[in-house]
């Protein structure tokens, strides 16, 4: 069990690092696209609350398929 408790132990402290840059890098995201058009991110975040409540809505984790994506996955996988 001890083998076991310092194994877990190193990964976390290798762990928690990365989680703060992570966080960090986040942050920094979310606050450039706030910068960069306030309305949009307020819709999407209008449209995953709406979508929390009621799953039968559009997912708004999903892309919606296209023309152009099946067109662009055809011409890349051979065969398809």
């Amino acid at each position: 069990m001890q083998i076991i408790g310092n194994l877990l132990l190193k990964r976390m402290l290798r762990a928690i690092p990365e989680a703060i840059r992570t966080s960090k890098d986040f942050v920094n995201f979310d606050r450039c696209l706030r910068e960069e058009d306030e309305a949009l991110v307020k819709q999407w975040e209008a449209e995953l609350s709406a979508w929390m409540q009621d799953k039968s809505l559009p997912d708004p984790y999903r892309i919606p398929a296209s023309h152009e994506c099946k067109q662009l996955y055809i011409s890349v996988i051979p065969g398809y």
